[in-house]
């Protein structure tokens, strides 16, 4: 804070002293101080800015929200908002995903590597660690990886016996 300047008590800004009247007339004319959420409103939006912003909105879900938090609160907290299962897909309310959930991922589907049958819930990781990593170890078998003494080109098996035989040290 400059030692010249004084606070105007209408929008809070640090003004020059040697302009402070000028401003404190102007700035009273067309703008104010919104308590409620620290904004420098201007006068002629008063009406739309207490309507956007200070409005209460009650939702479907019975709790009162401001106009400005209503979509957020309809995206991300709202107990009936619609969420898609992980399981089946369907939509339904947020309130009762969990409990649907806990049902939908206990039912049982076969997996198309092994035709063995696992809960819907376990599915997915049975086949990311069985066989996704089996498909990964089978390529690591036909990587070809260079003899540490002599440099030349071998799949994993092969260069364990090749470094036995070869290179006895």
């Amino acid at each position: 804070m400059d030692y010249n300047t004084t606070q105007c008590a209408n929008c809070t800004q640090y003004i020059s002293n040697h302009i402070y009247n000028l401003h404190t007339a102007v700035c009273s004319k067309h703008c104010y101080f919104c308590n409620e959420c620290n904004m420098i409103i201007q006068n002629v939006q008063h009406d739309e800015h207490y309507n956007q912003f200070h409005t209460i909105t009650k939702c479907t879900c019975g709790e009162t929200i401001s106009n400005h938090q209503y979509n957020e609160h309809l995206q991300l907290h709202c107990p009936n908002r619609l969420i898609k299962c992980e399981y089946c897909g369907i939509m339904l309310m947020f309130k009762l995903l969990e409990e649907h959930e806990m049902y939908c991922g206990s039912r049982t589907d076969i997996c198309e590597y092994c035709n063995n049958r696992f809960l819907i819930k376990d599915l997915e990781n049975h086949v990311k660690n069985t066989h996704l990593k089996m498909d990964i170890d089978m390529d690591m078998e036909n990587y070809n990886i260079d003899c540490p003494y002599c440099y030349k080109p071998f799949n994993m098996s092969e260069l364990q016996e090749h470094v036995y035989n070869m290179h006895p040290e």
